[in-house]
């Protein structure tokens, strides 16, 4: 049976903020509340908060008194210093991961999967396959701690205006399969490189995107 991986709810929620926030869906100056919030993913106001404190820390977003937030303005320093740092943690994973001898399997039967889909249904689960896919490596190191810090900045897929939805999860099966075969041959530096390249492909979708998000404001 397929072993499903997930994050903790609070990853999640952060992760979704996130990204929302760096591909510029969430204006800087911007409200969130946390009874809005947790209603709009289905879930409780307590992972929402914990999520918000996540989000403080990072300098995301100011929390206020009555149990909302205000997002705060970024710039592309910060984008940058975001997937550069992802993509040195994630690339320190996977090369962990080989060196401890990761079974491919459970990737190459997320590819396989994903890969008999249509592109309606690829759109509809691709998150779920992404999350699952990473999350696999990072468990695979046997470093509570390394998953630990890498949770805390996950932002899932690296969508924005600048790809199509379905050019960039083409081109992410097609990483993440390269990804694969630096495990299957046991290719520590080649892992390390593959998944830094596979997250810095994200950082240039969404510094176009920001950009060109730049370029109409008013």
């Amino acid at each position: 049976m397929e072993k499903i991986t997930v994050v903790p709810t609070r990853v999640h929620i952060a992760a979704t903020l996130r990204k929302s926030i760096l591909n510029g869906e969430i204006k800087a100056g911007g409200e969130l509340s946390l009874t809005d919030v947790a209603a709009k993913l289905g879930v409780s106001r307590t992972p929402v908060r914990e999520a918000f404190q996540v989000l403080s820390e990072e300098g995301l977003i100011q929390l206020r008194m009555n149990r909302s937030a205000i997002v705060m303005p970024l710039d592309e320093n910060y984008i940058i210093d975001h997937f550069e740092t992802r993509a040195l943690l994630e690339g320190e994973a996977a090369a962990r991961a080989i060196r401890v001898g990761m079974d491919p399997a459970p990737l190459e039967q997320l590819q396989k999967k994903i890969l008999e889909t249509s592109l309606e249904e690829r759109a509809k689960i691709y998150s779920d396959y992404n999350q699952s896919f990473h999350l696999n490596i990072w468990c695979a190191t046997n470093s509570p701690r390394l998953v630990s810090f890498i949770e805390t900045i996950w932002n899932g897929p690296s969508y924005s205006c600048s790809i199509a939805d379905d050019e960039h999860q083409r081109l992410s099966i097609a990483e993440h399969q390269r990804i694969i075969e630096t495990i299957r041959s046991g290719d520590i530096e080649g892992g390390r490189e593959a998944m830094r390249a596979h997250i810095l492909r994200g950082l240039e979708n969404f510094l176009e995107g920001y950009r060109m998000g730049k370029a109409i404001t008013p």
